[in-house]
């Protein structure tokens, strides 16, 4: 898998199930707000924030507010 930019639409409580990503990740959020879970920690991420995990690290995202987020993958 190689290095990548995205766009991601997500709905008020619309969720991306439980999975991991081959490449350390960066999330910013374009408008609204999402959680990202990982094992027993959730974070809440907002418009203007931007959250960066490891590669293979397991997580969901849960659309708190209607959302659009940028998923960097380095």
């Amino acid at each position: 898998e190689e290095s990548s930019l995205n766009v991601i639409a997500l709905k008020k409580d619309e969720v991306i199930d439980t999975h991991t990503s081959a490449r350390d990740t960066a999330v910013y959020v374009i408008d609204g707000e999402i959680e990202l879970h990982f094992d027993a920690q959730k974070y809440t991420v907002k418009k203007g924030e931007m959250l960066m995990f490891k590669k293979d690290t397991q997580h969901k995202v849960l659309g708190i507010k209607n959302s659009k987020f940028i998923l960097i993958k380095i």
